[in-house]
C-alpha cells in the first residue's frame, strides 16, 4: 500500500488549503478522501493547532503501522496516523485504484457509512486535542485540574462546535430528506486520558474535551478496577488509597 508521491515544495501547500485543494493533492498522491473524511480530518488540524501538508500526511499514511479488524469479513483497514486510527479501503475500484480514506475512527469497529455503522462510535475531533498536566498529591480532592484547563477544554469544544454547525448549514439528511439540524451545546468535563485514581502523584496524564455526561458515567468500571488493584498489591499496579472524608 505505497502512495505515489508528486513534487512540489511542501512550504506551499499548508493546512489553510481549501478541501477541494487538500482532496487534489491527495488524489496525486495515490489517496482518494472522502468529504467526512476532510471534514473530520480538518477540524482536527486546526483544532490541536497542529500543521500538516497533503504530503506529509501521504508520506505519515504510507510509513503507518496498518492492521484489519478481527472476525469481521471487509474490506476495511486501518492505519495509526498522528494519534488517530483512519479508516481505509486499499485499491478501491469505486475510487479509482486509489487508496480511500473514510474515516478518522478511534477503533477498528468502525467502517465507513455505507456499510451502516453506527456514527456514536467515531471519536469526536475535540476529544483528540490534549494536553498534560501533574498528577497531584494523595490525600485531596484536587485532580490537577485548574480553571485555566476548564476553560481550555471548554473552547476547543465550541470551536469544533462551530465549524461543525457551519458545515451542516445546508446539507441534506439522506435518511429523512430534510436539512441537517445544528447540534446542541452540551456541557463539557475535563477527561483523564488514564483515570485519575490509577496515577501516581507526580507523574503525567493527558487530557482532553469530553462530554460530561459520558465521562462521569464511567465511575463504576474504574471504581471496580481500583478495587481489584488494591486487593492484589502483590501486582504492583499504583492505585490511590481511599480519601478519608
Amino acid at each position: 500500500m505505497t502512495a505515489a508521491r508528486t513534487g512540489g515544495r511542501e512550504s506551499e501547500m499548508t493546512i489553510n488549503l481549501t478541501r477541494a485543494a487538500w482532496r487534489r493533492a491527495l488524489r496525486a498522491n495515490g489517496l482518494q478522501p472522502t468529504r467526512e473524511f476532510l471534514d473530520r480530518f480538518l477540524a482536527h488540524l486546526a483544532l490541536s493547532g497542529r500543521r500538516a501538508t497533503p504530503f506529509a500526511f501521504a508520506r505519515a499514511f504510507d510509513r503507518a503501522p496498518k492492521f484489519r479488524p478481527i472476525g469481521r469479513d471487509t474490506d476495511v483497514r486501518y492505519a495509526a496516523v498522528g494519534g488517530a486510527v483512519v479508516a481505509f479501503v486499499p485499491g478501491c475500484g469505486e475510487s479509482g485504484g486509489r487508496t480511500l480514506l473514510t474515516l478518522v475512527s478511534r477503533s477498528g469497529r468502525v467502517v465507513p457509512d455505507a456499510e451502516g455503522e453506527a456514527q456514536d462510535q467515531i471519536i469526536p475531533p475535540y476529544m483528540l486535542v490534549t494536553r498534560t498536566i501533574t498528577a497531584p498529591r494523595e490525600g485531596t480532592s484536587y485532580r490537577g485540574i485548574t480553571k485555566a484547563t476548564r476553560n481550555w477544554a471548554r473552547g476547543v469544544y465550541q470551536r469544533w462546535l462551530a465549524r461543525e454547525n457551519a458545515s451542516r448549514a445546508g446539507r441534506i439528511d439522506p435518511a429523512t430528506g430534510q436539512p441537517l439540524p445544528p447540534l446542541v451545546a452540551q456541557p463539557i468535563d475535563v477527561g483523564h486520558a488514564t483515570p485519575h485514581v490509577l496515577v501516581a502523584p507526580g507523574q503525567t496524564v493527558r487530557v482532553r474535551p469530553e462530554l460530561r455526561s459520558p465521562n462521569r458515567a464511567g465511575g463504576g468500571p474504574i471504581r471496580t478496577a481500583a478495587a481489584n488493584r488494591r486487593a492484589n498489591p502483590s501486582l504492583g499496579l499504583y492505585t490511590r488509597p481511599v480519601r478519608k472524608k
